[in-house]
């Protein structure tokens, strides 16, 4: 008896030590950071990925166009789906979750964004077209100026009139009164 456990033992044993890369399995649509970066090709994948992520249907590919913002902004002049117009100056229901994902989505190309600078300093020398570097760190400084200044046109503080508003640091109701404000 003793003999089958320690058998059985010394199979798991050396079954669970002998190959330990077998767990390690790379999602085919994810690459490492180190080899995206590791030449020129990727780090033009790279950027064009930004402008991918940006033009998705939770920010510029339909929120920030003409879907959420229009409806912040009182463009639209009817909206049959929406019996309390509240709810949307106040992020409550579906229209928190617009909010977080908006929020969430920028700022995870900022992260990127700031991860593509680090690794275009870092390995510089893979960049072979001559003004190449240039030009992507130019690009991913706007960008991220861009979606900076856009969370902050969102969700920052308003200022009107001389005066800074501050009725709740991210509240909409911000823009609303400093458009009845400057209307008035």
């Amino acid at each position: 008896m003793y003999k089958f456990v320690y058998g059985f033992l010394l199979v798991i044993v050396l079954g669970s030590s002998g190959c330990s890369d077998w767990l390690d399995v790379q999602p085919k649509t994810s690459v490492p950071e180190e080899d995206l970066f590791a030449d020129e090709f990727g780090f033009q994948d790279a950027l064009t990925g930004f402008y991918l992520k940006m033009g998705e249907s939770s920010l510029y590919g339909r929120e920030l166009t003409y879907n959420y913002m229009e409806m912040l902004a009182g463009r639209y002049e009817y909206a049959p789906d929406i019996t309390n117009w509240t709810s949307i100056y106040n992020y409550d229901g579906t229209y928190k979750s617009i909010k977080d994902n908006v929020f969430s989505g920028a700022y995870n190309i900022i992260a990127n964004i700031n991860n593509f600078l680090h690794y275009l300093e870092v390995n510089r020398e893979v960049i072979t077209t001559p003004g190449y570097y240039e030009i992507m760190k130019g690009e991913a400084l706007g960008l991220r100026a861009f979606l900076h200044f856009d969370l902050l046109r969102m969700f920052g503080p308003v200022f009107a009139m001389g005066k800074l508003f501050l009725i709740g640091q991210y509240s909409v109701m911000n823009r609303l009164l400093y458009y009845l404000l400057r209307r008035w």
